[in-house]
């Protein structure tokens, strides 16, 4: 941990590319992209309702359950959180 706590802070871009549906059931797919030098340790995704901002649970990130249009959380221990929306 010493190690990250000299980590330069990075800044990272997510964008949802698409959403598809099966049934009742959604898909998305994101593309997340590091913009800095450094590694963007530990990052993590949230899904989100976009009209509320609260996180969708349970959210499956190999099989997501989404209601409405999702909004994507990414933040990570050297990285400013970000959202993208779709």
């Amino acid at each position: 941990m010493k190690v990250l706590n000299k980590a330069k802070s990075v800044k990272v871009s997510a964008d949802i590319v698409r959403v598809t549906r099966s049934g009742a059931r959604r898909a998305a797919t994101a593309r997340i992209h590091n913009h800095g030098s450094a590694v963007a340790a530990m990052v993590r995704l949230s899904l989100l309702d976009s009209r509320s901002n609260d996180r969708v649970l349970p959210t499956l990130y190999s099989d997501n359950y989404l209601w409405g249009r999702p909004a994507l959380r990414v933040e990570g221990y050297n990285v400013p959180q970000t959202v993208a929306r779709s």
